[in-house]
């Protein structure tokens, strides 16, 4: 119940007076608050995609408005242009997208990001929009497996104050980073009612709550069959 240092493997991580990890409160939160929102809800909105933005003019070394924008939204995945064939030097999002591949084929986002960006170019609205939908579903498909695998390695933790808060910190931080997709499956109000299952103080959050929070949040995002698997 003290804020400070906290032992982990061969270190420590700093966390608050509720056992949350600064570190990865600041790292996956801005996954989420800005990366994911910039890339689902910013940059695949009509007012960056829609019929009225320009997808004539181009310049050069960018496209069009329109390509453009939709390249910004793929910049945000953190991905080489040759994902999944390469996956080295993966960042954000696209690492974690890649981890959960084995299990649930998010890698397939992949092909939906260039469908996308052909249909724009093609100016084929209803295979842009298409695309769009498919980004959007799998990026969140991503968001929630990774809360729910951190939730399980929580469970797996439970004794250790350094890994169960570590790992509870960054499923935290991912349940949290839902609410930003505007067309997500899971909503606001879904994020905040996981949260409060799992409780707002990991020194003495129990094994319940965590099994609670993350059965809840796969019936929401439709990952029920695998929450024990992730």
């Amino acid at each position: 119940g003290v804020a400070g240092l906290v032992p982990r493997g061969s270190g420590h991580i700093l966390v608050d007076v509720n056992g949350k990890e600064y570190a990865q409160l600041i790292d996956k939160g801005l996954m989420g608050s800005c990366f994911y929102y910039q890339g689902t809800s910013k940059y695949l909105s009509d007012d960056k995609i829609g019929d009225a933005v320009d997808n004539e003019t181009v310049e050069e070394g960018k496209g069009t408005d329109k390509e453009h924008h939709f390249d910004e939204a793929f910049g945000y995945f953190g991905v080489p242009i040759d994902f999944p064939t390469n996956t080295e030097g993966l960042m954000f999002w696209g690492k974690y997208c890649n981890k959960r591949d084995a299990l649930l084929g998010t890698n397939e986002i992949m092909n939906d990001f260039i469908k996308g960006r052909a249909a724009i170019s093609a100016k084929a609205k209803e295979g842009q929009d298409s695309a769009v939908a498919e980004i959007k579903r799998l990026w969140e498909k991503v968001a929630a497996a990774t809360a729910i695998h951190y939730l399980n390695d929580g469970l797996a933790n439970i004794y250790d104050d350094g890994d169960r808060i570590h790992s509870l910190t960054e499923g935290y931080a991912f349940i949290d980073a839902l609410r930003y997709n505007a067309d997500g499956s899971v909503t606001g109000a879904d994020v905040d009612e996981v949260l409060a299952v799992l409780g707002d103080n990991f020194w003495i959050v129990t094994e319940a709550q965590i099994e609670a929070a993350r059965d809840l949040l796969a019936a929401k995002a439709g990952l029920e069959s695998v929450k024990t698997d992730l």
